[in-house]
């Protein structure tokens, strides 16, 4: 087998194995966006109706600030949850276009390379040169990910409400 069949070969697996994470990073996003929407939608049925099916004395308010502010921090936990796996699902969308973007580069230096290789004799520089831009590696997107970015200012406005509650 010729060094340029080789060469065709392994930029044809490469190309496979690039769409092939494309498609399962895209799947892991699609898991996460549902199940940061279900988190979203299932806690607030679940809070609303914890409200409303709650029996408490109309006198006892203790009991009403126990439970609403047990439910400010269910509602809360949910956001964050919901908010910490859309933020998931992003990132592994970024990831599943990257390769995609990745694997189109790969595709025109084939494109490239089947279209001149008869006539052209290619040197080592000149192939680095053809497929020079499939690798660009910008890092990932799990790597730009900041803690900051998935907290909300929810738990902290919940903790200055039980501190006036408490005070009054």
């Amino acid at each position: 087998m010729k060094r340029s069949e080789k060469g065709k070969k392994y930029i044809k697996e490469l190309i496979q194995k690039l769409e092939k994470r494309s498609r399962n990073y895209k799947i892991l996003a699609l898991i996460c966006y549902t199940i940061g929407f279900l988190l979203l939608i299932g806690g607030t049925l679940m809070l609303n109706s914890r409200i409303y099916f709650t029996i408490v004395s109309d006198n006892n308010h203790i009991e009403k600030t126990l439970l609403y502010c047990s439910n400010a921090i269910s509602l809360g936990l949910l956001i964050f949850a919901a908010r910490y796996t859309l933020g998931l699902g992003k990132s592994f969308m970024a990831e599943s276009i990257r390769n995609l973007d990745k694997a189109h580069a790969l595709n025109y230096g084939m494109f490239y390379l089947e279209m001149y290789s008869d006539s052209i004799k290619f040197e080592w520089e000149d192939l680095k040169e053809t497929l020079k831009d499939w690798n660009i590696d910008i890092g990932s997107a799990f790597i730009t990910q900041n803690a900051k970015d998935s907290e909300t200012p929810f738990p902290n406005a919940i903790l200055k409400m039980i501190q006036n509650v408490i005070r009054k």
